[in-house]
């Protein structure tokens, strides 16, 4: 009998086995894949070797206090085994036509390339990073109230939960609408792509958290994403844990109002695991798919009125030659068509893109080997691929999502070949890959909602996927937390393009139901992945 079972080998998953083997647990991680790590995972196809979703963390700095918080944090788990570097300064560039501008660390540099940029609004620049300081204060102080005893956390919530409310209740746009400057407002808003919720409906407070995590800079795990599997497999494994890779969970097995066990399927045959605790990383869907359909009737009434988020589709593009003497650098790159950042890619095989996520992990790695990589990512309407997101793993796929899939070698590099013209002198990028051959063309689709309210407390902040890495972490009770989207550029086979049409997203509120079963899950969503044919 093991004292916990993770299911889920996710950063999450990992992370939350990891600090439980520090403290003595035998703990047992739960994977379905033959890989560990979910979107920590890298994968090689030819000569290249690409990251899946990590694109920068932060708190990793050898700094005292919190610019090196998560850092301590991580070393405490693995031993120091984790190694960061830094991705310079700027460590993100925002481009639209006209315009580039680099977002320094820490906050003083960013603000005072701002006055400099945008002279007139400085009245306006002040008052942008008081509200993002109020607001980062608020939810800190709420966030702190998890862990103290409830009578305090209660007296916290109630003297500090207004605050929190106004600006949770208040969205991304609606604070941008307080700025004259459009460009000014394009760079303060242009990475609401890190959480995945355009600026009509993410609340400013998660967009405050999520960008100011990176004041203290940003950082990439030297030797690739895959190393916190590795680093964190270790410590689960001495104290005497299992990461078992190829098991199905078919069951999540509950005693007494408890969940006490798993039922699995693994190396062909079912076989029960039982655990003094159930800690479910899989999303509240799936979570809730393995439970008995008579226990949880308010939680599967409080999901049920979830609503799927946006999705993203990543292209990975390889490369030869020096992608840095044409202009590539280990900052990520966030590129707009005109001032209006929150256009959603709605119709991805008739559109373009109204925006673009570019980074260069090879060139965030000083430890990466292989010629240089690189993704494009775009957020769009996850409707788009709702035909295929229940098709099984190597299930041929029909004629209509391949010619959605299509995307040829130079639609593939042409928004990459726009944005560094010496590309095309220097040939560094005059060969790149099949989009077959560079990965997958993927869609992940994340159930999301973007406010709820406990009827028992003060309004609670929902839990943004990450602070410190895009990749996201950290397993929440349900109805705690968001999730992310990404998407990309898409050209027709037959080269025609669609005019640019936008996209809103619903807001589902949700109330917190609790944990009848005893068991932790976040709301992470049914998985969907389309991978390219060859």
């Amino acid at each position: 009998m093991w004292d916990v079972i993770v299911v889920g080998s996710g950063i999450s998953g990992l992370t939350a086995a990891a600090a439980l083997a520090r403290r003595g647990r035998r703990v047992l991680v739960l994977e379905q894949h033959t890989i560990p790590g979910g979107l920590t995972q890298t994968f090689r196809r030819q000569d290249w070797v690409f990251a899946t979703g990590v694109h920068y963390v932060t708190d990793v700095g050898d700094e005292p206090g919190p610019a090196g918080g998560f850092g301590r944090l991580l070393s405490w788990m693995t031993d120091g085994a984790l190694q960061f570097a830094s991705c310079g300064n700027p460590y993100d560039i925002v481009r639209q036509p006209g315009l580039e501008f680099g977002i320094q660390h820490p906050q003083s540099a960013y603000r005072a390339a701002l006055l400099a940029r945008f002279p007139d609004q400085h009245a306006a620049i002040e008052r942008w990073f008081a509200d993002v300081a109020a607001a980062r204060h608020a939810a800190f102080t709420l966030l702190a109230a998890r862990g103290m005893p409830e009578w305090l956390a209660r007296g916290l919530r109630w003297w500090r939960g207004a605050e929190l409310q106004q600006w949770a209740g208040r969205t991304l746009a609606q604070r941008l609408a307080e700025v004259d400057d459009a460009r000014l407002r394009a760079v303060l808003g242009a990475r609401w792509g890190n959480y995945g919720a355009p600026p009509e409906v993410a609340p400013f407070v998660e967009h405050a958290l999520v960008t100011g995590a990176y004041d203290h800079g940003a950082y990439y795990p030297i030797g690739g994403p895959a190393r916190f599997a590795e680093a964190l497999r270790t410590p689960i494994e001495r104290a005497g844990g299992e990461l078992r890779l190829g098991a199905d969970v078919r069951e999540i097995v509950v005693h007494g109002g408890r969940a006490r066990g798993v039922r699995i399927l693994h190396d062909g045959r079912e076989q029960v695991e039982r655990a003094g605790h159930v800690i479910s990383t899989i999303g509240v869907g799936n979570t809730l798919a393995r439970l008995d359909a008579a226990l949880a009737a308010d939680w599967r009434a409080a999901a049920a009125r979830l609503r799927p988020g946006l999705a993203m589709v990543v292209l990975y593009l390889g490369f030869e030659g020096d992608i840095a003497g044409a202009g590539a650098s280990a900052a990520n790159v966030w590129l707009y068509e005109s001032d209006d950042i929150g256009a959603v890619w709605s119709a991805p095989a008739d559109d373009d893109a109204p925006g673009l996520f570019v980074s260069f992990p090879s060139l965030k790695d000083p430890a990466h080997e292989g010629p240089p990589t690189a993704e494009v990512l775009a957020v769009c309407d996850a409707r788009a691929f709702e035909p295929w997101l229940h098709a099984a793993p190597g299930e041929p796929r029909p004629e209509e999502y391949l010619a959605l899939q299509g995307v040829d070698r130079a639609a593939a590099a042409r928004p990459v070949r726009a944005q560094f013209p010496r590309a095309g002198a220097d040939g560094a990028l005059s060969r790149t890959i099949d989009a077959a051959d560079a990965g997958e063309l993927r869609a992940h689709t994340r159930w999301r909602y973007l406010r709820h309210r406990d009827e028992r407390r003060a309004p609670c902040l929902a839990r943004a996927e990450c602070a410190h890495a895009s990749a996201g972490s950290a397993a929440c009770r349900p109805g705690r937390e968001r999730r992310r989207g990404r998407g990309l550029k898409h050209e027709r086979p037959d080269g025609r393009r669609g005019d640019r049409t936008r996209a809103a997203a619903a807001v589902a509120g949700l109330k917190a139901s609790g944990d009848p079963v005893g068991l932790m899950a976040n709301d992470d969503s049914r998985h969907a992945r389309t991978t390219a044919a060859a």
